[in-house]
């Protein structure tokens, strides 16, 4: 689930912002894409065995909570990074 946070970072780096839903949240790719993969995963074990099924579905929520540490994470740093930046240009009072 590594490639699928990769194309989130890239949407957000992008000179246009993500495309945002009817109430004005951003809308990017990245639940679509994990979404997809985890369904097509559980569906492609299932047909081989419910013990792989199994063994699959835990492994998919395994990684999403990898994946959701690392965007915290991503979030995280990003947002003190915008922080310092202002700070040190003078927005003391934000």
């Amino acid at each position: 689930m590594h490639k699928p946070l990769e194309v989130e970072l890239t949407d957000w780096q992008r000179d246009q912002e993500p495309n945002t839903d009817h109430k004005g949240f951003y809308r990017t790719s990245l639940p679509t894409i994990i979404t997809q993969m985890l369904e097509e995963n559980a569906r492609v074990s299932l047909m081989i065995s419910k013990s792989l099924w199994d063994q699959t579905t835990q492994v998919g929520l395994y990684e999403m909570e990898n994946l959701l540490n690392r965007w915290v994470c991503f979030f995280c740093m990003s947002m003190c990074l915008l922080w310092l930046c202002m700070y040190e240009n003078g927005a003391e009072n934000l």
